[in-house]
């Protein structure tokens, strides 16, 4: 009987072991779930700050774009008037070379 009472105390202790760990691999799910979830939360509003900058930065190459676009019209704008005056110039010169 006492063996009996042996194997029996051994076996209700290899149940409460295994019970411990189950408990603690619960726990420990539950803490990865959470920890899943806030890195899920931060990957979420890293995206959202990602994609507003990349927004931001579309916003300035279409600036940078215009300004160039308006910067090249102003140099166009100033060959012409020089071209003109050129032109003009020639153009007296041409008329007093002919006098």
């Amino acid at each position: 009987m006492s063996d009996e009472l042996n194997i029996l105390n051994q076996l209700n202790n290899r149940i409460q072991k295994l019970i411990n760990l189950h408990q603690h691999a619960k726990s420990m799910v539950n803490e990865l779930n959470e920890e899943n979830r806030s890195l899920s939360d931060q990957l979420e509003a890293e995206k959202h700050k990602l994609r507003k900058i990349e927004k931001e930065m579309e916003a300035i190459k279409i600036t940078k774009a215009i300004q160039q676009n308006e910067t090249i019209g102003v140099l166009k704008n100033k060959v012409n008037d020089i071209i003109r005056e050129v032109d003009h110039n020639l153009a007296v010169m041409n008329h007093k070379t002919k006098k």
